[in-house]
């Protein structure tokens, strides 16, 4: 634990090194500043993985036989990461597979206390592993929420801070090739684009940037697919409304409706709001609801544990029916009568920061 305290400290000072050296010049793409800081994201973010991780396996498998499930698929996929090599040459995991769409995953998640501290760091974690900053971010911002204390809180904020960094870094990287796109240098705009994503992997506003350019490539260019570029630029950013474009209909168009005239000023409301004091109840649920309304259910689920964590009498009606509704979309196939019948019960969950405190 001393060790990664101060592997943290360390990082958290190279940002702000970084951050003032690349203020210095923004007219040019700074890859070695965004590199670096997106490499130290990653490996403190698959340290922390690791601690949380190692907290659930003191969780018994026969009360807790969602964790057991979980920590499986979790090794598995992490497998495949060598952590002898350098953070930049690190396979890209698949946090829907991993967590988003897998069923294990939810069931461990609400076997936890409601928005410990711990579980809402691993998620971000699983973003911050891959170096996908807007998602970081954006996950960090809720966890910052939790009622709860932690010995890594201070994690927390690292990853929120790291995340907001490289979102910044990236996009300021991406405003050079729209320069460039504006002169008439097709290609070398394109090709400022591409580096940010292989910088920044999955940049958002480097994503929709590629898919535009696709509408002014020279026959003799390599063609791009435009739908999966929008496509990949929104689910990183869901909040990037430029880059929802193509035909919508149905549930899609309802979503995108409730996404710009709920969810988006709900979110912004709520990112203004900062987290010197405990944001408004009443606010907090209009804003699960209001992201489950837009199809962000990921988002919608982990804003919803804020609220229910502040409650004493923990998950009310309303909740289990909220929490089965984004389930259901997230994992159709899932069965979670277990765990709604588990949350409404009010069985005892698993505390990780009581590991945390023994480890």
């Amino acid at each position: 634990m001393y060790f990664f305290r101060w592997s943290v400290s360390a990082f958290l000072t190279l940002m702000i090194v970084e951050s003032v050296c690349y203020g210095q010049d923004d007219k040019a793409w700074d890859n070695t500043t965004a590199s670096k800081t997106c490499n130290a994201l990653r490996v403190t973010s698959r340290s922390l993985l690791t601690e949380v991780a190692d907290c659930m396996r003191d969780a018994p498998q026969e009360t807790f036989p969602g964790i057991t499930a979980f920590l499986k698929d979790f090794d598995r996929a992490f497998a495949a990461l060598d952590e002898s090599q350098p953070a930049s040459s690190w396979p890209l995991l698949n946090v829907d597979t991993i967590a988003v769409e897998n069923t294990n995953y939810w069931k461990a998640f609400y076997e936890v206390r409601p928005a410990d501290p711990l579980l809402m760091l691993f998620h971000g974690a699983l973003y911050g592993c891959n170096g996908q900053a807007s998602r970081t971010y954006y996950t960090e911002q809720i966890a910052v929420h939790t009622p709860l204390k932690s010995e890594l809180g201070y994690e927390m904020f690292l990853l929120l801070s790291s995340g907001r960094e490289l979102v910044s870094v990236g996009d300021a990287g991406v405003l050079v090739g729209v320069e460039l796109m504006k002169q008439g240098q097709w290609q070398r705009s394109v090709e400022v684009y591409n580096d940010v994503v292989k910088t920044i992997p999955k940049q958002s506003l480097a994503l929709f940037e590629l898919a535009q350019a696709t509408l002014s490539a020279p026959a003799s260019a390599d063609k791009l697919d435009r739908t999966k570029l929008l496509q990949e630029s929104r689910r990183q950013d869901p909040f990037r409304v430029q880059a929802y474009q193509g035909d919508f209909s149905g549930t899609a168009f309802r979503e995108l409706m409730a996404l710009r005239r709920s969810a988006l000023p709900a979110w912004r409301t709520f990112q203004n709001a900062g987290n010197e004091k405990p944001y408004p109840g009443s606010k907090l649920e209009g804003l699960s609801v209001s992201l489950q309304s837009a199809g962000l259910h990921e988002m919608a689920l982990l804003t919803r544990q804020i609220l229910v964590a502040r409650r004493a009498s923990s998950y009310s009606d309303a909740d289990l029916k909220f929490v089965k509704k984004s389930l259901a979309s997230l994992c159709p196939k899932g069965d979670f009568n277990d765990t709604l019948n588990r949350l409404r019960d009010l069985v005892a969950p698993f505390s990780l920061t009581s590991q945390e405190r023994k480890n």
